[in-house]
């Protein structure tokens, strides 16, 4: 290897290294590469990196944020010997408990003042704006009882209303009547006309009867006003909304080229319109079939006559034979082979049952007349004769055999063998007694039950083994209930996958779904890996589904090897869209969730404006963790504007981008107005963008997310330096 090849190898190593997680530091006039997950560069000084460890660089000194202040170009400790917090204001530090900094100013801290921009006003006399000139400051304005801020504006909320007039790149407020509505870039009133999508409707908003009340029979379809009374929206996506006479014949069909179909000469399949040509006519999938004549096998039509539906995973139409055709797990059954519970196994003449082995997980065949299985294993039948008790032959049907001892069932009684974990046994009457976990109790099994050692009588609600499932109690130690409804564990399982009961023994459960540990693997209980795909696919701290060529698993959840990605830029990005790496990490930090359809974009000076529409996102788990409460009752829309500046080349696929679902993760609570919310987000703020997908929505609707954030949260406690204050 030359000199040349050599430098340019070194060259490669060194950008490879600042690709993943390195940065320099200027020591002495000369800048040294260091890992920034390792060390921190202050001052011309590398530091070991730790947690809550910060550069105050205009002094070049370390300290820790629990500790320690930078303000500007000082640094303060952040308590004092009385435990007082404090804060900065400019290059001074102010007690946060009693003083408050408005522009670099600190003023006395007191309930009903607050800042609007550099001034300290009056709350309950004075109100906040944007400033006419330059809507990027404040100015204060005299505060009334119904007064609120619409822009720059002040409006009267007792006979006005806030709306925002859209026209192209320009966005001003208006103040209209409480009866008006701005539609179009113009000033309509609701009880004459309506508006859809910023399309006018001839029909009135407001009831004519009840102004207070909505018009019940005007509703909007896409673009288009209709009369929901005589007529139906279908609508098959965005933009493509189709309004049809209400008629019995007359019904949907999305995804069709007119949107709807006849249902007396018309047949609707999965989007697709076919007349009908007999009254066999059915739907196959896509396809239309004759059902006197065809099947339907997984969305397949295939001929009866001549092939047959093979059902299993996946499902195949395979060839009928002249004798007859069986199937098994998907495909035909060979004539050497059994099935046993979908599985084809090889088999030998005369066996007519399958065994299945608790350890080895495979299955053996028997023949049923002469051998049995007994606790996975397949073992000889017993005859009357072959049964002893030590040296004494008995018949299990006049005797049991207890302690070694023969004990003959007396005249209308069977008894029993109540043995215990010390080996301990009694014999008792299965009629008048009952045995439990080796304990013997005079009551009867039709009229008590079992909890553990001790008997209960039967739905007694003293007994602790019962348990609440769909209203009604039931006996946890030989019921199990799924979705609210009860299962024996004898004959459905003995525990649950979703809402099915299964055997924990025989099949694997992954979330809500039973799958085959030969094919796939579970990762956190929520997302299924298929092992062909295991080289480019990992499984990060039994939660995250990742690509290894995307990210790498940390502590903190899943980095990306591109460092700093903005949430923005990453909306996009097309691999937003196809790997949702590291959703985890931000939703353990941040506060609100909201799911949002992309609608318009707009492009103002040196800024990208992303216009969403956006509701909250309101699942079980999220009850308990995130807020759900943006919206009053009765309103569910908010309104969403992102802006990202254009100085950044960022290509974004408007076109591509445009009805695209998405989540937003984000700290920043929405300013409230009186009928709905507004909420601006800059590359400032602190948030996170994933595409909104039934994995994102299944994982948050379950309870890995949870327990993820607790894991996490302790990783992290554990990893905090306790270091004092430098």
């Amino acid at each position: 290897m030359n000199a040349n090849n050599i430098l340019a190898f070194a060259i490669f190593i060194l950008n490879s290294e600042l690709a993943f997680g390195v940065d320099e530091c200027l020591i002495n006039g000369k800048w040294k590469p260091y890992k920034s997950s390792q060390q921190t560069c202050c001052g011309g000084v590398l530091e070991r990196y730790t947690q809550g460890k910060k550069c105050c660089k205009e002094t070049g000194r370390v300290y820790y944020e629990n500790h320690g202040l930078c303000c500007e170009d000082k640094m303060y400790e952040r308590y004092d010997e009385n435990g007082v917090e404090y804060g900065c204001c400019g290059n001074t530090k102010i007690p946060m408990e009693r003083t408050v900094c408005c522009g670099g100013v600190s003023h006395p801290r007191h309930p009903d003042m607050g800042c609007c921009g550099k001034q300290y006003i009056n709350l309950t006399s004075q109100m906040c704006c944007q400033n006419e000139d330059n809507p990027a400051l404040v100015s204060k304005h005299v505060r009334g009882p119904n007064y609120t801020c619409c822009g720059h504006l002040v409006v009267d909320l007792s006979n006005q209303n806030c709306r925002w007039n859209i026209s192209g790149n320009t966005r001003n407020p208006i103040a209209v009547n409480r009866l008006d509505e701005i539609c179009d870039g113009k000033i309509i009133s609701r009880r004459e006309k309506s508006c859809c999508d910023d399309k006018i409707y001839d029909q009135p908003y407001l009831d004519p009867e009840d102004m207070s009340q909505r018009n019940p029979t005007v509703e909007c379809c896409g673009t288009v006003g209709y009369n929901n009374q005589r007529q139906v929206c279908c609508s098959q996506y965005p933009g493509a909304e189709v309004v049809i006479p209400a008629d019995d014949h007359l019904q949907c069909c999305v995804g069709s080229e007119t949107g709807y179909y006849n249902t007396t000469a018309e047949l609707c399949c999965a989007g697709s319109t076919w007349t009908r040509s007999s009254s066999h006519d059915t739907c196959c999938g896509t396809h239309r079939i004759d059902g006197h004549s065809q099947g339907c096998c997984a969305g397949h039509p295939y001929k009866k006559d001549t092939h047959f539906c093979c059902d299993g995973s996946p499902s195949r139409v395979l060839k009928a034979l002249k004798e007859g055709s069986t199937c098994c797990g998907g495909a035909r059954l060979a004539p050497s082979k059994m099935c046993c519970q979908n599985t084809q196994v090889e088999t030998k003449e005369g066996h007519d049952a399958c065994c299945l082995s608790y350890y080895s997980r495979q299955f053996a065949t028997y023949n049923s007349s002469e051998k049995e299985c007994v606790e996975g294993e397949v073992q000889t039948i017993m005859k009357l004769d072959d049964r002893y008790c030590g040296h004494v032959p008995y018949s299990d049907n006049k005797a049991v055999c207890c302690n070694g001892q023969v004990h003959y069932f007396p005249p209308g009684d069977t008894l029993g063998c109540c043995r215990r974990w010390d080996l301990k046994q009694t014999v008792y009457s299965e009629t008048t007694q009952m045995c439990c976990q080796g304990h013997v109790h005079n009551e009867s099994a039709n009229d008590a039950e079992c909890c553990g050692a001790r008997s209960y009588p039967k739905h007694s609600h003293q007994n602790p083994c019962h348990e609440k499932c769909g209203g009604s109690y039931y006996n946890a130690d030989v019921t199990v209930c799924c979705g609210n409804k009860q299962f024996l564990m004898e004959e459905h399982g003995d525990d649950c996958c979703g809402n099915s009961p299964y055997f924990s023994m025989v099949s694997y459960c992954c979330g809500k779904e039973l799958y085959n540990p030969k094919k796939k693997s579970c990762c956190g209980g929520y997302a299924v890996v298929s092992r062909r795909g295991r080289r480019r696919q990992r499984c990060c701290k039994n939660t995250m589904v990742y690509f290894r060529k995307d990210g790498r698993c940390k502590s903190n959840g899943i980095v990306e090897w591109k460092k700093d990605i903005h949430p923005m830029e990453n909306l996009c990005r097309w691999k937003t869209w196809k790997n949702l790496n590291g959703i985890e990490v931000k939703e353990c930090f941040q506060t609100f969730a909201i799911r949002c359809t992309i609608k318009h974009f707009l492009k103002e000076k040196e800024e990208l404006s992303i216009m969403m529409k956006c509701r909250n996102l309101k699942r079980r788990y999220l009850r308990e963790k995130y807020h759900d409460s943006f919206l009053t009752p009765g309103k569910n829309q908010l309104t969403v504007r992102m802006m990202l500046s254009t100085k950044k080349k960022v290509r974004c696929n408007r076109q591509r981008l445009k009805n695209r679902r998405v989540i937003i993760f984000l700290d920043k609570e929405p300013i409230k107005k009186r009928s709905h919310f507004d909420l601006r987000i800059s590359e400032k703020d602190s948030f996170r963008v994933v595409a909104d997908t039934k994995h994102i929505r299944d994982h948050l609707d379950g309870t890995s997310s949870q327990k993820y954030c607790k894991e996490l949260s302790k990783i992290l406690s554990n990893e905090h330096d306790e270091d004092l204050y430098q």
